[in-house]
């Protein structure tokens, strides 16, 4: 790998981690989610500074350099975050449902117990 990709990707990294320092900071996203990009970052940022004990590697997967096979397994990681993502949405989505159906229930007996009040008060 060029060294000057090195410097680009480190630097990238290091803005990156900076970036998300200041979306926790900022309570943009949570805490947990922050701490999970900084080290996927610290460990790109690793396999770029090791990329010469990757090349066996590469080279047993069929890949010819190294640097296309970190940025393959960054598009999997960033697949994978994405079909986990999905599947939160999902599930958030089927209890916003299921919240609004118990608040409507919740506002019809509310309703119908002020209505039996009200009928009574006014025989």
């Amino acid at each position: 790998m060029a060294i000057n990709l090195k410097i680009f990707l480190l630097i990238l990294g290091l803005v990156s981690m900076g970036v998300i320092l200041y979306m926790v900071k900022r309570n943009k996203i949570m805490l947990r989610h922050g701490i999970f990009w900084e080290g996927l970052i610290i460990i790109v940022m690793l396999l770029v500074l090791v990329e010469k004990y990757l090349k066996p590697v590469a080279t047993f997967v069929g890949i010819e350099t190294v640097s296309n096979m970190i940025f393959l397994g960054g598009f999997i990681v960033l697949l994978a975050i994405a079909l986990i993502l999905t599947s939160a949405v999902s599930y958030q989505k089927i209890a916003l449902i299921k919240l609004t159906q118990e608040l409507a229930l919740t506002n019809h007996k509310l309703r119908e117990i002020s209505n039996e009040k009200g009928k009574k008060s006014a025989k």
